[in-house]
């Protein structure tokens, strides 16, 4: 007699089904041999893991070679790029565990989007203890998705309290790129008196790195207190600090702003004219759409090209000033 099947054992086939699958997946990545000087690994059969599918992966990886297991990641991260309806945040989860600094470093990448409170958990856990400096700022980086949460009061008051606490903490790291990282991280954190004093140093300071995030700081804080000192780097001799200004600027969205962004689209620097454009886009207002009509007009296709994608913006945000037919 053949029993009936129920939720239970349809359950349990399926946990057998996903282990199987991440068995196959992993035998024929590790069979897998290089074509044409490269090596081509199956890893879409990592994608959308279940749990217990990555509970089996995690078994697993450390069979791996260091080697092969980076170049799984790579290539998770190069498929997610182009194949966007796969996601692979279970598998770089796994790999963020690897003992190597390298493949950590890699599937932190691949982790750009995952904002859950348990992956903040496992950043704050991590951070202070790093070792690798470049694989610190890039963790504390992450956090700026987070901070963002902060200040938006969507992030629970335990979690914000640790998370001030890392971030400022960071902005004594001995590294100057783990110190910038956490500064334009805390830029989110607009009412933080700390994190205004922190701003104002680093711009302060004469350091061109320290500088530049601490323009990066001021855009995310979108307040007044900081339009002067963008406006004085929008007119800086150096193109990389007028185009960190020029972005920087877009973000505070002071209608100020608009005259000095206006006169950089005509800027020496194309990378600096592509990021008036754009922020003169975000800030919006009758000057700063006839300029954008101007430049869509007038300019090299490129900059021009630019000029129409932040009109479109700009009329969006405009609400009564339509694009005309």
């Amino acid at each position: 007699m053949t029993r009936p099947r129920t939720l239970f054992s349809t359950s349990r086939q399926q946990v057998a089904d996903d282990v199987a699958a991440v068995d196959a997946a992993l035998d024929q990545i590790q069979a897998s041999e290089p074509s044409d000087g490269k090596l081509a690994l199956p890893v879409e059969r990592l994608s959308d893991l279940s749990r217990a599918a990555a509970t089996r992966l995690k078994a697993r990886w450390p069979e791996l070679p260091r080697d092969l297991r980076l170049d799984v990641v790579r290539s998770m991260l190069t498929d997610s790029e182009t194949q966007v309806e796969r996601s692979y945040a279970r598998a770089m989860l796994v790999a963020f565990d690897d003992p190597d600094s390298e493949v950590r470093l890699v599937a932190l990448d691949g982790l750009w989007e995952l904002d859950t409170a348990a992956f903040l958990e496992s950043l704050l856990g991590r951070v202070s203890s790093e070792d690798n400096a470049a694989l610190r700022a890039s963790e504390v980086e992450a956090l700026s998705r987070f901070a963002l949460q902060m200040e938006l009061g969507k992030l629970d008051q335990h979690l914000s309290g640790r998370l001030r606490t890392q971030l400022l903490a960071s902005l004594a790291d001995p590294v100057p790129e783990v110190r910038g990282r956490a500064l334009e991280a805390a830029g989110y954190l607009a009412s933080d008196s700390e994190v205004t004093a922190a701003i104002d140093a680093a711009f302060r300071s004469g350091e061109p790195a320290a500088r530049v995030s601490a323009l990066r700081a001021m855009g995310r804080q979108a307040d007044a207190r900081w339009v002067e000192a963008i406006g004085q780097d929008l007119a800086s001799d150096e193109p990389e600090m007028r185009y960190e200004a020029a972005k920087a600027a877009g973000e505070n969205g002071d209608p100020r702003l608009a005259p000095a962004l206006i006169d950089l689209t005509d800027d020496d620097d194309l990378e600096v004219q592509l990021a008036a454009v754009t922020s003169l886009g975000q800030i919006g207002g009758g000057l700063a759409i006839n300029a954008l009509r101007r430049v869509a007009q007038n300019a090299a296709a490129a900059v021009a090209e630019a000029a129409q994608e932040a009109l479109d913006g700009a009329y969006v945000t405009a609400g009564d000033m339509r694009a005309p037919q």
